[in-house]
């Protein structure tokens, strides 16, 4: 019984007295959605994180490539995500740049983050210049991380 109590203590310690450690990062993210049409996305993200003890969020940056396979139309997509690891949360914005059919929009979205590396979010595409062209979609999304910068 003593040795558990002092493991809990040790761990509790670890978690409530752990230093905040701030980190950097540059990512690929890949990623495929589908509802409305099938989509395949590439692009960039710069992630900053923090983490204190097994707590952890984090906000990213970046611009992607997505092409719809049905309508042959390539969008480019400026992007803001904030995330959490307590409860594994996603929410963010972006701004869908349709170069295909010169359209713009403005895309929330919201979902689930497994420690900023996978995302499983639902996003609905507002057309601003074409509501009748708006669409919705689940996106699966990969980051692989390519540089790594600790800030302490």
């Amino acid at each position: 019984m003593k040795r558990l109590a002092t493991i809990i203590f040790i761990v509790f310690s670890v978690y409530i007295f752990a230093d905040e450690i701030q980190t950097t990062s540059h990512k690929i993210n890949v990623g495929y959605s589908c509802i409305s049409y099938n989509n395949v996305s590439v692009g960039y993200s710069y992630d900053q994180v923090t983490q204190n003890g097994f707590h952890g969020s984090g906000n990213s940056f970046g611009l992607q490539y997505q092409y719809q396979f049905e309508n042959r139309k390539s969008i480019i997509r400026p992007f803001f995500n904030r995330y959490n690891w307590d409860i594994p949360t996603l929410i963010g914005i972006s701004v869908p740049l349709d170069i295909t059919n010169h359209k713009i929009g403005l895309a929330p979205h919201f979902g689930i983050s497994f420690w900023g590396n996978l995302h499983l979010f639902y996003r609905y595409n507002f057309m601003i210049t074409d509501y009748k062209s708006s669409f919705h979609e689940l996106v699966l999304e990969i980051n692989i991380p390519l540089v790594k910068n600790r800030k302490l």
